[in-house]
């Protein structure tokens, strides 16, 4: 009886699975970090894919592509591939974060496939500790990158981007069209990025000592001085393991939670008159936005060094350096701050708050659709 329900379920799963066919202009790859990809698409009709349970087309073309790919493409990249062809789609949208997009390119020549930069990216230099390739190699696929910086540094997946559009952060762009401006509320924000109490490989291994120093740091400045601290914590499933490390190491701090509350972390910045971290995309943004923000590395790894202007970061400090780097742009006038780190940040991450990075990807998206008929031969 027991074999038999479980036969039952798995059946029932299946089942759910099955879709009959539809013409989708856009097929839209979900990532832990695109929870935008249905803004960027909304102007045509889109099917998200799901790739932990991709759906099954019921259309010959889904299941003719699907078999004859078996074996030579990855299984992300074989059910793309078969719903783009049986659902006569223009256009692929998907995060960098989806490994698949140059092979999904490959097998689609006249398919538009898009990544969308879902973080910073900053070269590895060849360690290979965040993303595994053997090799580098040229990608058809359209790259909607942050800044001016990825054109010449960002090999991600070991992608050699031939189209990259620097357009800014789709994330920051979608705050700043909802955000109400408020005052500054707290004296320093602490974004928590990368941070595993559990730690055991050599690369987080260093991230947590980066993060041991950083609040030793902030606790020292609070044993001389009271201060308003905020910390704001990323989404991921050991966020209570990483709220708890951090409480036995600061007293008194107001949390702003991302599982809870969207663009928690951005709201955390925009009150707080400084905000620190480590290789924090935040931190990135929170200057775009004219923000005072600092970025620490105590390790001899350039990889979590942030690219900003000088007076924004700091490597292998002392206490004293922190201390006064924080005095310094505490004190220093906005106007003087803003024309200090204009033109380096412009470099780093675009932003035009009268030409938005989802307005500038919506009209990508459109011309494309628009050049080719959506109608198609049919199975």
């Amino acid at each position: 009886m027991p074999k038999l329900s479980n036969a039952l379920r798995k059946t029932f799963v299946l089942l759910r699975r099955i879709r009959f066919r539809r013409e989708f202009e856009v097929i839209l790859i979900a990532s832990r970090h695109g929870s935008f990809l249905a803004e960027v698409s909304k102007h045509h009709t889109s099917l998200l894919l799901d790739p932990t349970a991709f759906p099954i087309i019921l259309s010959a073309r889904f299941f003719w592509t699907f078999f004859r790919l078996r074996g030579s493409v990855s299984r992300v990249s074989q059910y793309v591939i078969a719903t783009v062809a049986s659902c006569n789609s223009r256009v692929v949208v998907a995060t960098d974060a989806v490994k698949e997009l140059t092979e999904i390119a490959q097998e689609l020549p006249g398919v538009e496939v898009i990544a969308i930069m879902h973080g910073f990216y900053i070269d590895q230099k060849g360690l290979m500790l965040r993303e595994q390739w053997n090799y580098e190699r040229d990608s058809p696929v359209t790259l909607f990158a942050l800044g001016d910086y990825d054109t010449t540094h960002y090999r991600r997946w070991g992608n050699r981007h031939k189209k990259i559009l620097p357009i800014g952060s789709v994330n920051n762009c979608l705050y700043l069209k909802s955000r109400n401006p408020g005052h500054e509320t707290f004296d320093l924000c602490i974004i928590q990025g990368s941070l595993n109490p559990l730690a055991s490989d050599e690369f987080s291994l260093t991230r947590l000592r980066n993060w041991e120093l950083i609040f030793r740091y902030v606790n020292q400045l609070m044993s001389h001085s009271e201060l308003q601290i905020s910390v704001a914590l990323s989404s991921s499933s050991n966020e209570a393991l990483v709220r708890d490390w951090i409480e036995s190491r600061l007293a008194n701090a107001t949390f702003f939670r991302s599982s809870v509350e969207r663009f928690a972390t951005y709201r955390a910045v925009d009150s707080s008159l400084i905000s620190i971290g480590e290789a924090s995309t935040a931190l990135v943004e929170g200057v775009a936005r004219g923000n005072r923000c600092l970025a620490m590395n105590f390790s001899k790894l350039d990889l979590l060094s942030l690219p900003l202007p000088p007076i924004l970061s700091l490597i292998r400090p002392s206490f004293e350096e922190f201390r006064d780097r924080l005095n310094l742009l505490s004190a220093m006038p906005a106007e003087e701050f803003a024309d200090l780190v204009a033109e380096d940040i412009r470099k780093v991450i675009n932003v035009d708050e009268q030409d938005l990075a989802i307005t500038k990807i919506q009209t990508y998206i459109d011309e494309v659709c628009n050049k080719t008929s959506l109608v198609r031969s049919k199975t």
